[in-house]
């Protein structure tokens, strides 16, 4: 039995949105991925696997959001178009930045900035997850359509990515090396697939029923998590597809669902700048790096972050082409 959904992304689009016009639990829900994802680049040691969770936690959202909704075409097609002048807006940003420092640049290295970005060859390297949530609405009709009609192939694909997850990291652990870092990031569809399709299934009161003590694992899975990180002294990115990050990274998504939190101005005002916070942060993190370390730097680049990305996304003409 699945719960009542209005479009939150629909409501967070449009300036003059209430905050009651949004959904809070969703809300609270992308506001902890963000930190999570700044946290992953502030902290080191321990506390840095510990926040393995966002990126999972966010794509997880993005089904729970929008799979479990019928998604036409054109809609998809829409979404898609969105994230491509986005960018095109931070290429063209991050090349007229290289001209200013290096005094060379020609209109061509637009195109190879992003391209080098989505394979995370250069410092733009973060757009790889706007390139792999591009791939995820490619695939969201279809995914759409077999959650409506045809849920028992849903789930069958849905544990089948989970699955394959679990082995391809566990081939990594006995091969003592990060295999799946020979595939771009946004290229590792099982995992921002596996993760999308797990949320939407999270839709299903039952299965919220049945994983509502799954927060008994939530201190465990992180321990594991973090001696893993030790061990192998990875970067995070390749535990993705272990249990223990699949474990913990539910046990969050199914905990914040059941907070008994109110419509709030705060909370309905932060979810719409995660685009522009995270394309910001990586470069806040650099240049506060040399002042602050660990908790520090995470206050320090949370506070900047958020405080540009609101700025930026004041002029209405740049709040639309910052909205994805």
């Amino acid at each position: 039995m699945s719960t009542p959904l209005t479009d939150s992304s629909a409501a967070a689009a449009s300036p003059a949105s209430s905050p009651t016009s949004r959904i809070p639990v969703l809300d609270l829900i992308k506001t902890v991925a963000m930190l999570g994802v700044i946290g992953l680049h502030s902290f080191n040691g321990p506390a840095y696997y510990c926040m393995s969770f966002a990126i999972p936690v966010f794509f997880m959202m993005t089904g729970y959001l929008q799979i479990t909704r019928p998604r036409p075409v054109r809609y998809c097609a829409i979404k898609i178009y969105k994230i491509a002048r986005y960018l095109l807006l931070v290429g063209i940003c991050y090349t007229i930045a290289k001209y200013v420092i290096s005094g060379e640049v020609a209109p061509i290295d637009i195109v190879k900035n992003i391209y080098l970005g989505v394979f995370q060859h250069n410092n733009l390297g973060l757009v790889w997850f706007l390139a792999a949530l591009a791939l995820v609405y490619v695939a969201m009709p279809l995914l759409s359509c077999l959650y409506g009609r045809h849920r028992r192939f849903f789930i069958a694909l849905t544990i089948g990515l989970l699955v394959w997850q679990a082995v391809s990291f566990a081939r990594e652990l006995v091969a003592g090396v990060p295999l799946e870092s020979h595939t771009p990031q946004f290229l590792r569809l099982w995992h921002w697939f596996g993760y999308a399709c797990l949320g939407a299934l999270l839709r299903e009161a039952r299965l919220q029923h049945l994983l509502r003590h799954l927060w008994l694992l939530l201190i465990p899975a992180i321990v594991a998590t973090a001696m893993l990180g030790l061990r192998y002294s990875w970067l995070a990115e390749c535990f993705y597809g272990s249990l223990p990050v699949v474990i913990y990274s539910t046990a969050i998504f199914v905990l914040l669902l059941r907070v008994p939190i109110k419509p709030s101005r705060l909370i309905a005002a932060i979810p719409p700048l995660f685009v522009p916070v995270y394309t910001i942060h990586w470069y806040v993190v650099d240049a506060l790096r040399p002042f602050f370390c660990g908790f520090p730097l995470f206050v320090a680049t949370t506070i900047v972050s958020v405080g540009l990305a609101w700025l930026v996304t004041r002029p209405p003409l740049l709040r639309r082409l910052l909205t994805i």
